[in-house]
């Protein structure tokens, strides 16, 4: 009889065990994925809201820092995109560490506005 409630303890235990890890990894690539977004409000031009919409305006951007220069890729894909002409010594320290953890950016137009505020 102990064995059958040793077998029952420890299947719950498991359980437990197993739920509380798919908890922490979904929370945590959540938590990863909305960290590294940066606020653009600081660093995009006004906008002339009479133009039409861009189809690409819902694409994301995901850039970081490789092998000596800041690579963007499509986010919804992964595929590359373009190469950016940035001198990571002369932006700030906090869109430096940024961009070597992966930086994500919400569509064309702000990636255009980041690069230019940011480029060489």
């Amino acid at each position: 009889m102990k064995k059958i409630y040793g077998y029952i303890v420890g299947i719950v235990v498991g359980l437990i065990i197993i739920i509380w890890f798919v908890i922490f990894i979904t929370g945590y690539y959540k938590t990863k994925h909305n960290k590294n977004n940066i606020n653009l409000e600081n660093y995009t031009q006004a906008t002339d809201s009479t133009y039409p919409a861009d189809e690409d305006i819902n694409e994301s951007f995901y850039l970081v820092y490789e092998d000596g220069k800041v690579v963007i890729y499509k986010e919804s894909d992964r595929t590359f995109y373009d190469y950016a002409d940035i001198n990571m010594n002369s932006i700030p320290a906090e869109i430096r560490e940024q961009l070597k953890l992966g930086l994500y950016i919400d569509g064309e137009e702000n990636l255009y506005n980041f690069l230019q505020a940011y480029s060489s």
